[in-house]
């Protein structure tokens, strides 16, 4: 314990310096101050991590945090606080969701680390950096004009992590794939970003999608927390805050709950621009052969682009759900019409059986088409998804409520509002696997609601 008395007292004196007068705004302190520190010599510098409970840690190696200079050991926990506000953390697990296979992700965490590094620096330390206090210690942080890189500033993690893989490519090495010869400056990021630095990647592997949807949720909790406790000690002793982050804070504050827009942009890759849905209008040449129509095969249905993406959203309106919960649902729903203008949406009400069916188009306010709430009977998953797969013998609870008389298209995506208080395994009496859309099915759960492992991987809860 005595060997560590110098190195908590030189971060100790950083947070005084950051959390006084002479730290600026002391935003960046404040948030450092939200989350916890812990030690650790596995790493070679310092990180910010997450618990698998959500929390946010700051980890340092005492040894190195010494031998570097007041003024660099000032930028760097600056540097660390802007991966929180950048919810850059968060960031990483939605791009280890969309790749699925751990191996390829693990490929690209150097990368990774160094966009991430290169996206704080750029909004963090630039101010800083410049000043005639800390400019002598700027080279020690990479910024995204540095070589070898010389990308220009203002760019997202995302925005420099294709730059980055572009750059090796165009080198001759592939990292989604592993092929090729690595050139030198990613070697030296490999050599020096490794499991180690980032430890709770190891841990992180062998979670399931649900559980790493689940943790990404109470992540992004924290971190919105952390920086509105930060916004709100800042603003009351007067302060400002830095302006390259104001208007980030400022959305990151007011955005919407789930993140539709990144949900639905894996979902769509692919889909709209490549899927056929089947259709008259041309006709299949395959079956206008002379043996074709001997049998008496006609050369339809044929195939055309539909450009569309088709959303079916079925709402738990039982008696278990809230009118509060309710209207937090029509909220999320409105964000769905918003993220892409292609989407369509069948929307439908149930609780034992369906009680109200009809369509959404992208011009429509969610909220004044869903004025009156159709239920509060008990809860069974069955029926909606027997409604998705279109079978003749779904319990339509309230045939007079029914308004849509038109075909409807198969969905591209199923979206299930609910508290999650019903059986959903089919040896318990629920619909998963038998009633499961042939496309992907995402469960949306209320803050107080259940998770089911039968859900499967799409599972998000929403907050408070």
């Amino acid at each position: 314990m005595k060997s560590n008395e110098e190195p908590l007292k030189a971060l100790s004196a950083v947070m005084q310096w950051l959390s006084s007068p002479r730290g600026g705004d002391n935003f960046y302190g404040r948030v450092m101050n939200g989350c916890g520190r812990s030690i650790s010599h596995q790493i070679p510098t310092a990180a910010v991590t997450l618990t698998r409970e959500g929390k946010y840690l700051f980890l340092w190696h005492p040894e190195w945090f010494t031998s570097i200079k007041m003024p660099e050991r000032i930028l760097v926990v600056i540097h660390e606080a802007g991966h929180i506000v950048l919810r850059h953390l968060e960031r990483f697990m939605r791009l280890k969701l969309a790749t699925k296979d751990h191996e390829t992700f693990m490929r690209f965490i150097g990368l990774l680390n160094v966009a991430a590094d290169m996206a704080s620096n750029d909004v963090t330390l630039r101010g800083f950096a410049d000043t005639s206090t800390f400019a002598e210690h700027k080279k020690m942080f990479i910024f995204p004009e540095n070589e070898p890189y010389k990308f220009e500033p203002g760019k997202s993690l995302e925005e420099y992590l294709q730059l980055l893989i572009q750059k090796a490519k165009k080198e001759g090495y592939d990292p989604a794939t592993g092929k090729g010869t690595m050139p030198q400056w990613l070697k030296d990021i490999e050599q020096f970003i490794n499991p180690k630095h980032i430890p709770w990647w190891v841990d992180l592997k062998d979670l399931t999608d649900a559980e790493m949807e689940t943790l990404y949720q109470k992540a992004k909790r924290e971190s919105k927390k952390i920086v509105k406790k930060a916004v709100e000690q800042t603003t009351k002793q007067h302060g400002s805050l830095p302006g390259s982050v104001q208007s980030l804070i400022e959305d990151m504050l007011a955005e919407p709950q789930i993140p539709w827009e990144v949900m639905l942009r894996n979902l769509l890759k692919g889909s709209i621009s490549s899927k056929l849905a089947e259709s008259t209008a041309w006709p299949n040449v395959g079956l206008m052969t002379e043996e074709a129509r001997k049998n008496g095969l006609e050369p339809y249905p044929g195939y055309q682009k539909d450009f569309g993406f088709h959303v079916t959203v079925c709402v738990d309106t039982s008696g278990s759900v809230s009118d509060e919960n309710f209207k937090k649902f029509m909220s999320e729903i409105q964000g769905i019409m918003k993220t892409e203008k292609a989407v369509s949406i069948q929307m439908i009400m149930f609780d034992y059986g369906i009680q109200h069916e009809f369509l959404l188009e992208s011009d429509q306010d969610v909220q004044n088409e869903c004025r009156h709430r159709y239920g509060y009977g008990g809860t069974s998953f069955i029926a909606p998804l027997q409604r998705v797969l279109r079978l003749e013998d779904t319990p339509f609870e309230s045939p007079d409520a029914i308004r849509i008389t038109k075909a409807v298209p198969n969905p591209d995506l199923v979206v299930m509002f609910t508290d999650g208080y019903a059986p959903i395994h089919e040896s318990q009496g629920g619909p998963i696997p038998k009633y499961l859309p042939p496309c992907p099915l995402m469960w949306v759960i209320t803050a107080d609601g259940q998770i089911d492992p039968a859900m499967g991987s799409w599972v998000v809860k929403m907050e408070d």
